[in-house]
């Protein structure tokens, strides 16, 4: 069974049964990809990805049912974190201001800084138009190919390519 495809009988269980045990190994299996996406919106925070990583688990519970293809599983979830790490990151700027960079979490522990190009890159991202960005995200940062990138945006992979350009081109004009 490949990593990011539920079999038939999986999808059963997660969906039919509500069997809690299904239910633990897909967190287990999935939330490290989650998290890495979500690590990548909300400022680099653990903290703030792993309370995205929940609602994305509940939104998943509740929408699990309405994924069309199995083999599409990855996209499916890729897109839901997008949107709900987005969302989240909005709800974050209306109400504070984000962590110090210089006391977040990372995989090695506490990071120093974020590299002044990064945060440039990240800004730069928040400004592109909705699409742009959202391709941008689920290629760059939840790593999904042409293909699995077009499925979760319900568009063509060529399409994809399009966005995708424009996008890098208007990153560098802002850059």
């Amino acid at each position: 069974m490949s990593d990011w495809v539920l079999t038939e009988e999986e999808f059963r269980k997660l969906t039919v049964e509500k069997d809690p045990e299904a239910w633990t190994r897909l967190v287990k299996k999935f939330l490290p990809y989650i998290m890495t996406i979500a690590i990548s919106i909300v400022y680099r925070d653990f903290h703030y990805a792993e309370d995205v990583s929940q609602l994305v688990f509940l939104e998943l519970f509740k929408s699990l049912h309405t994924l069309k293809k199995l083999s599409g599983f990855k996209a499916f979830l890729a897109r839901i974190t997008v949107r709900i790490a987005c969302k989240f990151k909005k709800r974050i700027e209306r109400t504070k201001e984000p962590p110090p960079l210089s006391m977040q979490h990372s995989e090695g522990g506490l990071e120093a800084e974020e590299p002044e190009e990064w945060g440039r890159l990240r800004s730069c991202i928040e400004r592109l138009p909705p699409r742009q960005r959202e391709a941008i995200n689920l290629f760059y940062f939840a790593e999904l190919s042409y293909e699995e990138t077009a499925e979760a945006m319900k568009t063509s992979p060529n399409n994809v390519l399009q966005l995708l350009f424009k996008s890098r081109k208007r990153l560098k004009g802002l850059m």
